[in-house]
């Protein structure tokens, strides 16, 4: 069975446009790609190297904004959850997919 002829590649690409759409910290949009979650991890190191850390950081909308080393800490952390969150929702969707018995299970199935 073909899994009903849903393609799972569908699940994958709203995953990542979500993460695409960036995670708020603080009332502020950040981006949420690779990239930016290696950036602003690299950025939450040197904050737990040096707690007196501040860095000028771009933003989704392009705005910038000064954070400290507990703002990084915390961004990293929002960064993280953001992607597990998207992750895990993905890996859910994907096994109703595989349980779906019918047609109208797979086409209830939306992200």
């Amino acid at each position: 069975m073909s899994h009903l002829n849903l393609d799972q590649s569908q699940i994958d690409r709203a995953r990542d446009a979500a993460l695409e759409d960036g995670f708020l910290f603080g009332g502020v949009r950040y981006d949420c790609d690779d990239l930016s979650v290696q950036r602003i991890t690299g950025a939450a190191v040197l904050g737990i190297l040096n707690p007196a850390f501040t860095t000028p950081w771009i933003t989704f909308d392009n705005s910038v904004v000064v954070l400290t080393a507990s703002d990084l800490a915390g961004l990293g952390a929002a960064a993280a959850g953001h992607v597990a969150t998207q992750l895990f929702k993905a890996r859910e969707l994907k096994d109703d997919v595989l349980a779906a018995t019918t047609a109208e299970q797979v086409a209830a199935i939306n992200w």
